[in-house]
């Protein structure tokens, strides 16, 4: 994770942490989070625009985790509604019950099973382009978080 240009020197490569040019680099995660200081030679880049701290492991502020205390998930803006958050957070679960108890009263079973299979992979899909949605291109971003 260094280049070595010579004494005593260590210039920590993209994905690698190093607070100053004397000590070894440690890995970071995500390897996005740290952009190393090989290409300035040797003066302390640091971390990428959404990080900050010890091995770039902190979202900076109005940032955070997208898996909360998992050191390996990518920080991404934090929302700007969050009370609409939390009330996404309650009434799309009840929603989704919802749809679930009835369709438990009013299929067959066989049915049923697809009916359940669908609606819980929907569910994931909608959260994976919800979590990744700084990542995705502008045009299914905006169709997404619409």
């Amino acid at each position: 994770g260094a280049l070595c240009p010579g004494g005593f020197r260590v210039w920590s490569l993209p994905g690698f942490f190093s607070p100053d040019d004397t000590s070894p680099p440690v890995r970071c995660y995500p390897s996005e989070s740290c952009e190393g200081s090989v290409e300035s030679k040797g003066s302390l880049v640091g971390c990428h625009s959404n990080y900050t701290g010890w091995g770039c492991s902190k979202g900076i502020s109005n940032y955070h985790r997208i898996i909360p205390d998992d050191e390996k998930s990518l920080c991404v803006a934090c929302s700007d509604d969050p009370i609409g958050d939390v009330v996404r957070a309650i009434l799309i679960p009840l929603i989704f019950f919802g749809v679930v108890t009835f369709a438990i009263g009013v299929m067959e079973e066989s049915r049923l099973d697809s009916f359940v299979s669908l609606l819980v992979s929907l569910q994931q899909l909608i959260q994976i382009a919800l979590n990744m949605s700084d990542y995705l291109p502008p045009e299914f971003n905006a169709f997404v978080t619409a």
